[in-house]
C-alpha cells in the first residue's frame, strides 16, 4: 500500500505514520509492523522500543505498551510472557515509569512459562539444569537444602534405615529397620533391603546397623524373631 502525493500545488509531507526514503516519488510508503513514525516529512520509520508493540497492517504513529505479565524486545509485533525458567523483572527508572524484563531464575530457583516469580525447590529436590522444575532425590536418599543445584545435595539414608519414597526431606524421613532386622548398608530403598536376624540371635529396637546379638545361655530363637525379653 502506497499514498499517493501527487498534486497540482508540488511536493507535500508525507503524513504520520508513512515515510519516503527517495527523492521524486509520487508516493509515501506506510510503517511495516513493529516500526511506526510519529512526524511527517520522514525518510524512514522507527523500530517500536522495548516492552512496546505495533501489529498494525497499514500505517502506525505510535506502538503500544505490552500488557501486564508481558514484554517484548526492541521492534516486534508481540509481547510474549517470560519463558520456563525466567520470571518478569519490574525495575523502576530514573526517568519515572518502569522497565520490564525476562531474567533467569537464581541458582536452585524454578519457573513455568509466565511467572512473575521464581520458587525455591523444596528441601527434597534440586532444581534441573534449565531451571524449570524441581526434581526429587531418588529413593534411599533425602535431603534438607533449600533451593538446591544438584543432585549431589542428596544423602544417603543412613545404615539401620531405609526410604522407598522420593523427595525426602529430612534424615528423619528414613524408615527404620522394624525391630528383629538390621542393615549395615546406606542408601536402601526397600524395608527388604533389611536383614532378618537368623536363628539364634534376636535385634531388639529399631534402626540396627550390626548384626543382630547371639541368644543369652539358656535362650533360643528361630528365624525372623523379632527381639527376645530377658529378665
Amino acid at each position: 500500500m502506497s499514498i499517493d502525493l501527487r498534486s497540482t500545488d508540488g511536493c507535500v509531507d508525507c503524513e504520520t505514520g508513512t515515510y519516503q526514503p527517495e527523492e521524486g516519488k509520487a508516493y509515501c510508503l506506510p510503517c511495516i509492523p513493529s516500526k511506526y513514525q510519529n512526524q511527517a516529512g520522514s525518510q524512514n520509520c522507527t523500530d517500536c522500543a522495548q516492552d512496546t508493540f505495533n501489529d498494525a497492517p497499514t500505517r502506525k504513529t505510535a506502538c503500544e505498551s505490552c500488557p501486564e505479565g508481558r514484554t517484548s524486545d526492541k521492534g516486534k509485533t508481540v509481547c510474549t510472557a517470560c519463558p520456563a525458567g525466567k520470571f518478569m523483572n519490574i525495575q523502576s527508572v530514573a526517568s519515572g515509569g518502569t522497565t520490564k524484563q525476562c531474567t533467569s531464575c537464581e541458582a536452585g530457583s524454578v519457573s513455568q512459562y509466565g511467572a512473575a516469580t521464581c520458587t525455591k525447590c523444596q528441601p527434597g529436590s534440586f532444581a534441573n539444569d534449565m531451571q524449570t522444575s524441581c526434581s526429587l532425590c531418588g529413593k534411599g536418599t533425602w535431603s534438607n537444602a533449600l533451593g538446591a543445584t544438584t543432585i549431589d545435595i542428596c544423602k544417603m539414608c543412613s545404615a539401620g534405615t531405609y526410604s522407598s519414597a522420593s523427595g525426602v526431606g529430612e534424615a528423619a524421613g528414613c524408615n527404620a529397620c522394624s525391630p528383629g532386622k538390621w542393615s549395615d548398608e546406606v542408601g536402601n530403598d526397600d524395608e527388604s533391603k533389611c536383614k532378618n536376624c537368623i536363628a539364634d540371635t534376636f535385634g531388639k529396637g529399631p534402626r540396627r546397623l550390626l548384626p543382630c546379638d547371639k541368644c543369652p545361655s539358656g535362650f533360643t530363637s528361630g528365624a525372623l524373631v523379632l527381639f527376645l525379653f530377658v529378665f
